[in-house]
C-alpha cells in the first residue's frame, strides 16, 4: 500500500521471507519500496544491501506511471497507455520505469503487420524473435511507441496477448512473464486523427479498454532543469504559447529547448541560425510572422547580451 511507512515495508518483506519465499526477495524489495520513494520528482530507490538506484529528475507524471505499472489486478498486470505530444518524454519515462524496477527495456515503433510484433518463422523454419516476445516471455518493460500510428489489423495479436495472460506466437503458446510491464505510447487517445496528428488511426474500443490511460503532457519545470540554456528555453516557450494562442498548427516541443540550448552553448551558431534549425524549421514565413507577433522583446539569450526577436 502506498501509505505504508518504510518500517512497515521492512516488516512486510520479512514476513514473506520467514515463509520461505526467498525467490521473491528481490522483486519485493524493489516493488514495495518504490511505492514510497521519498523524493519525487527526484527519484531515489534504496534497497537494503544493494546500490542506490539514482533516477534523477523525473517527469511530473512519473510517479503515477511507475505506480500503475507495478499494480496488479485480478486479471493480471495493469497495462498503461501514455498520451502526450511529440517530445514530451514518454520514451524516457518508460526507460526509467525499467531502471526503477531493475528489468530490461524493450521497444518498437509503429507496425503495419503482426509479424513485426509476434515474430515469424523464416525459410529454414527457425523462429525470429522480436522485442515484444523477449519482454513477454522473459520479463521487462516493453514500450510500444506510436501505437496509434499502427495499422489496426496488426494490433489484433497484441490485443489478445494483453487480454489472456498468454499469447500464441508462431512457435507456440507463451505465458506472460509476471514481470512483463507493458506501456503503449501515443500522441492521441486512440480515437482517431486530430488537427495536430493527422496520421493517426482510430483503434478498436476493446483494444483501448485493455489499458489504464495517463496524460503525459509537457513538463515545463522538468524542461528547465534539463535544458542547457534558461533564456533560450524562455524563447521557445514564448513562441510555442503564442502559436497555440494564434491557432497555428505547428509542433514546437521541448526538443527545441534542449537541442537549441546545446547549440547555443557550442558557440558555433548565431541565435538566428538556432531559431531556423530548431523552431522555425519548415514553417512558412506567414506562420512565423504570426507566431512571433506580439512576443515581448529583449529576452536574454546570449551570454553578456540580449537578443530581440524580429517582429514584423
Amino acid at each position: 500500500k502506498a501509505s505504508m511507512s518504510p518500517s512497515e515495508i521492512k516488516q512486510h518483506i520479512e514476513s514473506y521471507l520467514e515463509k520461505g519465499l526467498e525467490s521473491q526477495e528481490k522483486t519485493l524489495h524493489k516493488k514495495l519500496y518504490a511505492l514510497v520513494a521519498e523524493s519525487i520528482p527526484i527519484v531515489k530507490l534504496q534497497i537494503q544491501d544493494a546500490p542506490v538506484i539514482e533516477l534523477g529528475v523525473q517527469h511530473k507524471q512519473f510517479k503515477k506511471l511507475l505506480g500503475a505499472c507495478m499494480t496488479r489486478s485480478i486479471a493480471g498486470p495493469v497495462n498503461v497507455w501514455l498520451t502526450g505530444p511529440a517530445g514530451s518524454g514518454k520514451t524516457k519515462g518508460a526507460e526509467n520505469v525499467a531502471k526503477a524496477l531493475g528489468v530490461d527495456f524493450y521497444f518498437n515503433g509503429a507496425i503495419d503487420t503482426p509479424y513485426k510484433l509476434m515474430g515469424f518463422k523464416d525459410a529454414k523454419g527457425e523462429y525470429q524473435r522480436t522485442a515484444f516476445r523477449d519482454a513477454y516471455e522473459n520479463g521487462g518493460v516493453y514500450l510500444f511507441d506510436e501505437v496509434d500510428a499502427s495499422l489496426p489489423p496488426a494490433l489484433l495479436a497484441f490485443n489478445a496477448a494483453l487480454a489472456n495472460g498468454y499469447a500464441d506466437f508462431p512457435d507456440g503458446r507463451i505465458n506472460r512473464h509476471p514481470d512483463c510491464y507493458i506501456i503503449a505510447a501515443a500522441n492521441t487517445w486512440g480515437t482517431g486523427p486530430n488537427s495536430d496528428y493527422v496520421g493517426r488511426n482510430k483503434l478498436d474500443a476493446a483494444f483501448l479498454d485493455r489499458f489504464v490511460q495517463i496524460a503525459w503532457g509537457y513538463d515545463n519545470e522538468l524542461k528547465k532543469m534539463i535544458a542547457a540554456h534558461d533564456e533560450w528555453t524562455n524563447v521557445v516557450e514564448a513562441v510555442r504559447e503564442n502559436a497555440m494562442k494564434k491557432g497555428v498548427k505547428v509542433v514546437i516541443s521541448p526538443r527545441a529547448s534542449i537541442s537549441g540550448g546545446a547549440l547555443l552553448k557550442m558557440g558555433m551558431f548565431s541565435v538566428d541560425e538556432v531559431i531556423d534549425m530548431t523552431i522555425k524549421k519548415g514553417m512558412s514565413q506567414d506562420n512565423w510572422n504570426t507566431v512571433v507577433h506580439g512576443i515581448s522583446t529583449n529576452i536574454d539569450v546570449t551570454d553578456g547580451g540580449k537578443y530581440t526577436i524580429k517582429v514584423p
